[in-house]
């Protein structure tokens, strides 16, 4: 299931980030990562590879650093 999740937000952020591009003029893809947050928890991809983290224990900084050099 997340798998299936984290496959369809990924599509749509592809979309909105080439929506973006072509309404601005300004360069948004390619898409690098995106994060969905609950009260509690959230997830957060980069590529084809994702975390799930506890928003109170959690730099989301230092997650996407981490992320985008794996």
């Amino acid at each position: 299931m997340a798998a299936k999740m984290c496959w369809a937000n990924n599509a749509m952020a592809t979309m909105q980030t080439e929506g973006y591009t072509a309404f601005s003029g300004q360069e948004w893809v390619p898409l690098k990562g995106w994060a969905l947050s609950g009260p509690k928890y959230s997830v957060c991809v980069a590529g084809n590879v994702g975390v799930f983290v506890k928003n109170d224990e959690v730099s989301f900084n230092e997650v996407f650093q981490a992320l985008l050099s794996a």
